[in-house]
């Protein structure tokens, strides 16, 4: 059965009706004076009125603001003038508070197409405007604070994709952040040799959910150096609470550990200071009995005995081993040295002496004869020597001569840039004549 032009048109006033009726946007019709020829319930309700305190009236019955006033009469002007449609926000002070609205503005035509009117479509759109603003204040305040941050901070996807790098993980690795978006696994800064465990980890917390507080790994940058980084990570998720990735801070944690290390080297040191100094006092009573009885017995016999001379050798070998004590103890007090005053013409002759014993070389001695006593820690100096004079008959493994050489200077005269202070000092020179070692 056909359908009536009568059917037809009920069919169009009910779908109309429906509309008008069903939506919660403001619906309304304009003559070209301004007047409402329509008005859906939900628009007049937007408005504080019912659909018939609005038909016939213009704005004047609304009480907008003069401003908000203007804005809605220049639009409905500007589309009666130019026949086009007008989209824009609007902002209006209402009875419950200010609501912003997105309008759609069209002619509103008769049958043979002149303009008679204005249409419009409006949608309350203040809950998305304070979203919208709401959003711009978390990423304006958020940005500055991750590129504040010391600390690197790095997104990946479900799949390990790199989706966020701040600036301090791109200073960090070495990349630019260009190069690091959409970087998938394995990532540039995974090293080779930790790359396997890496994964195997990022896999497990993807498929299992569970991350662990935080957790050390070693990474490399773009030049190829290693560091070491903590990783504390939480799961990303969208606003259904759906995860959706994992976001992580890494804090460069190489010093701390360099420093960590050096603090047990330290603490093994004391301990060997400890027991070097234990040593030491012991080393030191065994060589005062065997000193007191050297002592004796040369007291037995006449200076001129070859015994006499065998004993006195002793007696300085005993001394030196005395100072090796000293050494003990100095180093179990934290290597602080024991200063005293003494002439260094004794020190050099004994020490050099004693490490030249039983080889073939000689020594030569340029003394100063008015030699200023100097300060220093007698043992500390006398290894120094044995060791110039051990270098240097390994120098000469044919033979030679060691010079010895100790005069008085003066700073800022003759110790050059050496950045001396203003005092008396004595400058010792130990050379050979060998060919090197």
């Amino acid at each position: 059965m056909k359908k009536t032009l009568e059917d037809k048109l009920r069919e169009s006033a009910n779908l109309l009706k429906a509309i008008l009726e069903e939506t919660k946007d403001t619906i309304f019709i304009k003559d070209l004076q301004g007047r409402y020829l329509l008005v859906n319930d939900a628009g007049a309700a937007n408005f504080g009125k019912t659909p018939q305190e609005l038909i016939g009236k213009d704005n004047s019955i609304l009480d907008f603001p003069p401003e908000t006033a203007k804005k809605i009469e220049q639009t409905d002007q500007q589309v009666i003038l130019t026949g086009e449609t007008l989209t824009y926000e609007i902002t209006v002070n209402l009875e419950e508070g200010k609501r912003t609205f997105l309008s759609t503005k069209s002619p509103y035509r008769d049958h043979s197409g002149k303009t008679i009117g204005v249409i419009a479509i409006t949608r309350d759109i203040t809950e998305r405007k304070l979203m919208e603003e709401k959003l711009r204040l978390e990423h304006a305040y958020r940005k500055p604070i991750e590129e504040a941050m010391l600390a690197g901070v790095a997104a990946v996807n479900l799949e390990g994709e790199i989706i966020y790098v701040n600036p301090s993980f791109c200073e960090m690795v070495g990349w630019k952040e260009e190069e690091l978006i959409g970087s998938k696994p394995p990532h540039p800064f995974w090293p080779p040799e930790e790359m396997n465990s890496i994964q195997e980890l990022f896999r497990k917390r993807v498929s299992s959910g569970k991350m662990p507080k935080t957790v050390e790994y070693r990474f490399q940058r773009k030049n190829g150096s290693r560091f070491d980084v903590l990783v504390l990570s939480s799961p990303l998720t969208d606003g259904h609470g759906n995860k959706i990735g994992i976001v992580s801070t890494f804090t460069d944690i190489t010093e701390k550990k360099k420093m960590e290390e050096e603090l047990i080297k330290a603490g093994k040191l004391e301990s060997l200071g400890l027991l070097a100094g234990g040593i030491a006092h012991d080393f030191n009573n065994i060589l005062t009995g065997i000193m007191g009885n050297l002592s004796l017995a040369k007291a037995s016999v006449q200076p001129g005995d070859e015994i006499f001379t065998i004993l006195n050798e002793a007696e300085s070998a005993s001394d030196r081993a005395a100072g090796l004590a000293r050494q003990l103890l100095t180093f179990a007090k934290g290597g602080k040295p024991v200063k005293t005053r003494f002439l260094l013409k004794e020190l050099l002759e004994k020490e050099v002496h004693f490490s030249l014993s039983g080889s073939h070389l000689q020594s030569r001695f340029e003394i100063q004869n008015d030699l200023w006593p100097v300060e220093a820690d007698i043992g500390q100096l006398g290894q120094v020597i044995q060791n110039l004079v051990i270098n240097a008959k390994q120098a000469m493994p044919e033979g030679g001569t060691v010079s010895v050489k100790a005069k008085n200077i003066l700073q800022g005269v003759e110790t050059g840039e050496l950045g001396l202070k203003e005092e008396k000092y004595v400058r010792v020179s130990i050379g050979d004549n060998g060919p090197g070692i």
